[in-house]
């Protein structure tokens, strides 16, 4: 599979395509298909449209236009630009799936890139608008491209909702998928309402960043991926990740993604493909990019320390093989899902019995991943805010963050905020960060 954007225009509406082909490998011919997923551009406050209803199941017209060529020879694309132009305004009324959610209950720019989850990476809009930035985030609005367990979704953020699209499959199983990952039954617009009136500060940061919820992870990729975060940093994070994918996942399809954005990601680099395996590329402003599922527990397990430190996990791959290992032993992903629900000391203890999880990595699988909504993950960045904005008795200050101060500065979120006191903490942590920063000198201004 291959997946390639192109953008056409006329009478101010310009039309951003995402075209997906699929193609079999040499010693397994597959019939050739092709799609295109866009959103169309007008002039105006409501720029982006795109219907309510579709993916690529609505893509038929646009399909049977761009795929007249059957047989194992897709490499090579021969549908022209104006074709493709003709097609994209088609579907541009059915191509993407509204997810429902306005920004006061999810903005992708400050969720997806904020450290809970390391999978997405913003692809912007080609030919204008949203592009990639340095420090890993996009501008107001911009698209996201990321895979979900055997799904490699495009989410895209737009001044009045979300919407989202599945690149690899013409069913719409990926959408019940989505929106539990998004937990999307939460209201955050009523818990930002309820954490304001208990503190002022919440306010000012809510008015600035709405829409940042708690996801709804895997439990597998979520563990590993917060053994890998232990001083780390989200960039190199995402880079592991991608090698860990590349090397042990199963491979999901090549996207053309826009060259601009892969360079900006060293995550994306790790994935691109090679000359050789995708020979032709549409335009030099493309870039072609293997997708993989992350790794499964059995798998995991498989894998070897030293093949770890090979990948550039360091001192992390005797984390990783260990927790791998013993999870194994567990019953893997089966037996993380069983934690789901139970007392939150339960579950903390039973994680931190894992090589590599310490107090910080359990909570953050505990909330992220096993319902609970409560537990407030403390390092020495979320210690800090609480020492400056929480800590009216001084009962914060000391010369290093122990388990015991840890736990304080939890009771003291928990006691505030209730039973949502970890996607407040989420809130607050966000406004830290320097790629939502400038959201908040905005608002103020």
């Amino acid at each position: 599979m291959s997946a390639c954007w192109t953008s056409s225009g006329s009478g101010g509406l310009v039309t951003h395509a995402l075209i997906v082909h699929w193609f079999g490998l040499p010693q397994r011919p597959m019939p050739f298909h092709s799609a295109v997923l866009c959103v169309a551009r007008a002039p105006g406050p409501r720029p982006w449209r795109a219907a309510p209803r579709g993916g690529l199941a609505a893509c038929g017209a646009a399909a049977a236009l761009l795929a007249k060529r059957r047989g194992h020879r897709a490499q090579r694309c021969a549908v022209s630009r104006a074709a493709l132009g003709q097609a994209s305004l088609e579907v541009a009324r059915s191509g993407l799936v509204d997810l429902g959610l306005p920004p006061k209950e999810l903005r992708a720019s400050s969720v997806l890139p904020a450290g809970q989850a390391f999978q997405w990476f913003p692809v912007g809009f080609p030919g204008g608008g949203g592009e990639a930035t340095k420090d890993g985030g996009i501008g107001r609005d911009g698209g996201w491209v990321g895979a979900l367990g055997r799904h490699v979704l495009y989410i895209e953020q737009t001044p009045e909702t979300t919407l989202a699209a599945c690149l690899n499959s013409d069913d719409r199983a990926w959408e019940p998928e989505l929106r539990e990952y998004l937990n999307a039954n939460v209201s955050v617009a009523g818990l930002y309402r309820d954490w304001a009136a208990a503190d002022p500060r919440i306010a000012a940061i809510a008015a600035a960043l709405p829409g940042i919820r708690v996801l709804r992870q895997d439990p597998v990729e979520c563990l590993f991926s917060f053994i890998c975060s232990s001083n780390n940093n989200i960039k190199r994070i995402q880079l592991m990740l991608s090698r860990l994918r590349r090397s042990f996942g199963d491979h999901l399809g090549v996207f053309h993604l826009p060259s601009t954005a892969v360079a900006a990601i060293p995550a994306l680099q790790a994935l691109r493909a090679e000359a050789m395996e995708v020979p032709d590329v549409p335009t030099p402003e493309l870039t072609p990019v293997h997708f993989f599922a992350f790794p499964s527990s059995e798998r995991l397990a498989a894998v070897e320390e030293e093949q770890l430190r090979g990948l550039g996990f360091g001192f992390r791959a005797k984390w990783v093989a260990g927790a791998a290992a013993a999870l194994h032993e567990r019953g893997g992903r089966r037996w993380l899902l069983s934690l789901r629900g139970r007392p939150y000391a339960e579950v903390r203890a039973a994680l931190m019995e894992l090589p590599g999880v310490g107090p910080k990595v359990a909570d953050c699988v505990a909330l992220y991943c096993l319902e609970q909504p409560d537990c407030v993950p403390v390092d020495v960045h979320v210690w800090r805010v609480a020492c400056r904005d929480y800590d009216e008795d001084g009962e914060f200050q000391a010369a290093t963050l122990t388990p015991k101060l840890s736990r304080r500065v939890s009771s003291r979120f928990q006691t505030l905020f209730g039973s949502h006191a970890g996607w407040a903490q989420c809130l607050i942590f966000a406004a830290e960060l320097p790629m939502l920063r400038d959201s908040l000198q905005r608002a103020a201004a």
